[in-house]
């Protein structure tokens, strides 16, 4: 019986070429789009749920009454941890970056020399691998962070560095000064984790890179604290806690309006609000947006097929009354439509998945992803599209199915007119909810580029153009600042330089100033910069001046 109704169907589709190209582009196109946003999704849904203890692995974050709401911590805060909370703390990890946007790496040997600017260097503990999962290539987990002068690096920079070569006892420079030997090589980080590294040197480098101790200190908070704890329900206990914890250890100045909080490992990309985060984050609004976005565009592509199939029914007529006056019944001519809209469903489904294939690139742009052709045969994906198009061919074909099944076979044969009219206002209305539908997302995606444009061309405060940055922060050029900034300016085509100590509209530091006046301080972004700065960034004071280096008395406060 399926292959008589399979044989039925393509010979329908073949009889009306037309039709069939329009219903099964139209469909195709909705479900391309269903698709790019469930690949969206579904990765922004992943993030850090391949770690294999990620029920038990917990950041600690700073928030409460301070208006610096820090994904960070001091440094003495990890160890601490697990030295007060034994019984409920099985690890901890602290990762750091000094910072800095980029950490400059140099590797020499036989006389061929490689420098990078590396964003993605990283300090750890040696617990690090006992905590987070990793695909070792070379080297031992639990000794690869085990001491001072050890790194460990991806694949990819491996290749990089040595090539070919095993990187294996390599020695690269770190700012030029520091040797790190390379004591594991790990495969490279999903692309599904909140941070990523390239390098991972051990934290006992840090005293021997002009980092003073910090066990002591409690105010600054640099340090990304994670605990693996014994078992998940030690969450709840762990976080009534945190108060006394703060109390006990925190400078005076900010234990009274700071809290501690745990955030699970798996809810940090999606839903952390906190500053200074290890990674660009997204946030879980976007995942309801687009899912609605989603369902509306198969929505009105669910419509317009309906109102396809239900605007050629008058074709069909002489051929259902024909086979209902020899003998076929309602049931078997429900099936056979219902049949017919599954296949043309399935065929859009394959067409959109040739469509999506075409605009992953584009897809990747948009959304700063790196899906490839292997996403698209993924078996979850596969078995959520297969649904999708199964569901929509039974949702889009059952009206036109139950329509067409039911109609009266003596009537059919002797005019189309009144089972015309009694399927219109149906069809009427669903075409004007496709149009409002449609109209509605027009709108809002009109209202979205607007938005977009405004920002990229509302004035920023100073000029981006002709600026030029060059990330040098910890390298030995700085000291000689004013040696380079002349040999600089000999060039005719450069009018200013001058420095600060983070890169605008990437980085950003705090601290607490108090106003003139009053008791309490508040918390205040900062630069630190260098004269000149106003000048060569086209900066339009609205009052006071300049920094002067001419002018070098200190602001007091009466």
């Amino acid at each position: 019986m399926i292959r008589e109704y399979l044989r039925m169907a393509i010979r329908q589709l073949q009889k009306e070429k037309v039709y069939s190209f329009i219903t099964i582009s139209g469909l195709a196109l909705g479900l391309a789009c269903v698709l790019c946003i469930l690949l969206f999704v579904n990765d922004e849904l992943s993030y850090d749920q391949y770690q294999s203890k990620k029920d038990r692995i917990f950041r600690v974050i700073q928030g409460g009454d301070s208006e610096e709401q820090s994904s960070s911590l001091p440094f003495p805060s990890g160890p601490t941890l697990q030295n007060d909370f034994p019984d409920m703390v099985e690890q901890q990890v602290r990762l750091f970056i000094f910072q800095a946007s980029t950490l400059s790496i140099v590797y020499e040997e036989n006389g061929v020399k490689k420098a990078f600017n590396e964003p993605h260097f990283f300090f750890a503990d040696s617990s690090y691998f006992k905590v987070f999962d990793h695909k070792f290539l070379n080297g031992v987990p639990g000794k690869a962070l085990s001491g001072p002068g050890y790194v460990v690096i991806t694949r990819s920079t491996a290749e990089r560095y040595f090539g070919t070569v095993d990187a294996m006892g390599k020695i690269i420079s770190f700012e030029g000064r520091h040797p790190l030997m390379v004591n594991g090589v790990i495969e490279d980080i999903p692309s599904n984790s909140h941070f990523k590294f390239e390098f991972l040197a051990s934290m006992t480098n840090l005293p021997a890179l002009g980092l003073p101790p910090q066990d002591k200190n409690w105010y600054w908070n640099p340090a990304w604290t994670y605990v693996l704890l014994k078992d998940p329900s030690n969450r709840v206990v762990l976080q009534d806690q945190l108060h006394a914890f703060v109390q006990k250890y925190y400078h005076p100045s900010i234990k009274d309006e700071t809290e501690l909080n745990l955030q699970a490992v798996t809810d940090i990309y999606l839903h952390s609000k906190s500053d200074y985060e290890i990674g660009v984050m997204s946030d879980v609004r976007n995942i309801k947006v687009f899912s609605i976005i989603g369902l509306v565009i198969l929505l009105i592509a669910i419509i317009n097929f309906i109102n396809l199939s239900t605007a050629r029914a008058t074709d069909r007529f002489k051929e259902i009354g024909v086979r209902k006056v020899n003998g076929a019944s309602k049931q078997r001519l429900l099936l056979q439509f219902t049949f017919e809209s599954i296949l043309i469903a399935l065929i859009a489904l394959v067409m959109a998945g040739v469509l999506s294939a075409l605009l992953l690139q584009s897809l990747n742009h948009l959304a700063g992803k790196s899906f490839t052709i292997d996403a698209l045969f993924r078996p979850d994906v596969v078995v959520i599209m297969i649904a999708i198009g199964i569901g929509a061919g039974l949702v889009s074909g059952i009206y036109p199915a139950f329509y067409l099944s039911s109609l009266n076979p003596v009537n059919v044969l002797r005019s189309s007119g009144n089972a015309q009219n009694s399927k219109s206002v149906l069809r009427k209305g669903l075409t004007v909810f496709q149009f409002a539908i449609s109209t509605v997302l027009i709108v809002v995606t009109l209202v979205i580029y607007n938005q977009i444009e405004y920002m990229k061309g509302t004035p920023m405060g100073f000029d981006r153009e002709q600026i030029v940055v060059l990330p040098v922060q910890r390298l030995s050029v700085v000291p000689n600042y004013e040696a380079l900034r002349k040999e600089v300016l000999t060039n005719p085509n450069i009018i200013s330089v001058s420095t600060t100590n983070t890169l605008i509209g990437k980085d950003y530091q705090s601290s607490n100033y108090k106003k003139e006046g009053e008791a309490s301080e508040s918390f205040y972004p900062v630069l630190f910069v260098r004269n000149d700065f106003a000048q060569t960034l086209g900066i339009k004071l609205l009052a006071g001046r300049d920094f002067n280096k001419e002018i070098t008395a200190p602001v007091t406060m009466e």
